[in-house]
């Protein structure tokens, strides 16, 4: 689906991606970890040609990025950032249609992260958390073939976390979607990702599942954690546990 062979890219003469191997699989649900600055964020805006590769090579279902017209990319790869701003007021279907989204998937995907009622309500009246669900039903209802979002976790409560992730694979499982996520919430990563990526000084460290990168060394020297990966009594999802190495004396 999406593939990023030995690409840079960066911000002026600084690169911040140094040499990005990744192949993410079609109905794949990825999820990008690492330390604020590692280029995380940078990738995905790199995989959607917001910054430009320096080098390397983009591939879309084995098309080159730049081959693509802006109407052909954004039905096959679209991205929410993670502070999307908006300042001025409209109501939430309104909203859902501003760019060009598949309205039949609006409704839907406002049910999908529980805002279902709140159609009619102005924007700028949503709580915080309300406004970023209401921008991950605007990506929702793009249904790009693949849908990047950038800490989609963010500003919400436990409830809408676990809600929002359950809608995420129901959309992938129903639609075929495709999904790139960049989060910050290591807790939740076994109950979402299909494969991991750990990315450090923008270079793609290790790659697996949940608990194969969260067991390996290199997320355990990048993150300076201990970590247990189990399975969690209360409801059979995978528990991922993080504690301080102990030191020796």
């Amino acid at each position: 689906m999406l593939q990023l062979i030995d690409v840079h890219s960066g911000y002026g003469k600084k690169n911040v991606l140094q040499g990005i191997n990744l192949e993410i699989k079609t109905g794949e649900l990825f999820v990008l970890i690492g330390l604020n600055g590692s280029g995380k964020s940078s990738l995905l805006r790199t995989a959607l040609g917001l910054l430009k590769e320096k080098e390397g090579e983009i591939l879309i279902d084995g098309r080159n990025l730049r081959s693509l017209k802006l109407s052909e990319r954004a039905k096959m790869i679209s991205l929410l950032e993670s502070q999307p701003q908006i300042s001025f007021a409209m109501s939430v279907e309104d909203l859902m249609s501003v760019g060009d989204p598949n309205l039949l998937y609006s409704s839907e995907a406002l049910r999908a992260v529980g805002l279902e009622d709140s159609e009619k309500k102005n924007v700028l009246n949503l709580s915080s958390g309300e406004r970023h669900r209401a921008f991950i039903a605007h990506a929702l209802a793009t249904n790009s073939k693949c849908i990047m979002l950038d800490e989609p976790l963010a500003h919400l409560d436990w409830s809408h976390q676990t809600q929002l992730i359950d809608s995420l694979k129901a959309w992938k499982s129903k639609y075929g979607t495709t999904f790139v996520l960049a989060i910050h919430e290591l807790e939740r990563v076994p109950q979402i990702a299909d494969r991991v990526g750990l990315i450090d000084g923008g270079r793609v460290k290790k790659l697996g599942t949940a608990r194969e990168v969260f067991l390996s060394p290199e997320t355990l020297e990048t993150f300076a954690f201990q970590a247990h990966v189990d399975q969690n009594l209360l409801d059979g999802s995978t528990r991922l546990t993080l504690g301080k190495i102990k030191q020796n004396g």
